[in-house]
């Protein structure tokens, strides 16, 4: 079992910050339905950066020789005011490649519990 501290979704959701840009962008003609178009079109990255815990999983196995240093990670983070839980593809750099199985949550709780198995 894992320990967590309770962390506040907005204290960590890049969400706000989109929004504020393209306020700022387009003189407050901007809406939250704008922001999620541009969440969307960048969606791994956004993702990617809104975790708020990360465990690591595994190492990718190949068919090809070459080796692979691609990791399995589950990452669990807040976005647009909902929570998830994904795992994650990460290269060797540190970077996500690719998510699979996003879950997305309404609390933080179910997403801890969802994290936690």
């Amino acid at each position: 079992m894992t320990d967590f501290a309770m962390i506040s979704a907005t204290a960590h959701d890049p969400f706000a910050g989109v929004l504020a840009g393209l306020q700022l962008e387009f003189d407050g003609a901007a809406d939250a339905q704008m922001a999620r178009a541009i969440v969307a079109l960048e969606e791994l990255d956004f993702f990617w950066d809104a975790r708020v815990a990360a465990r690591w999983v595994g190492t990718l196995e190949r068919f090809e020789e070459a080796a692979s240093d691609q990791q399995l990670w589950l990452v669990m983070g807040c976005l647009d005011g909902r929570w998830f839980v994904a795992k994650a593809i990460v290269g060797g750099d540190g970077r996500a490649c690719d998510l699979i199985e996003v879950r997305r949550f309404e609390d933080a709780w179910d997403a801890y519990e969802a994290f936690d198995l």
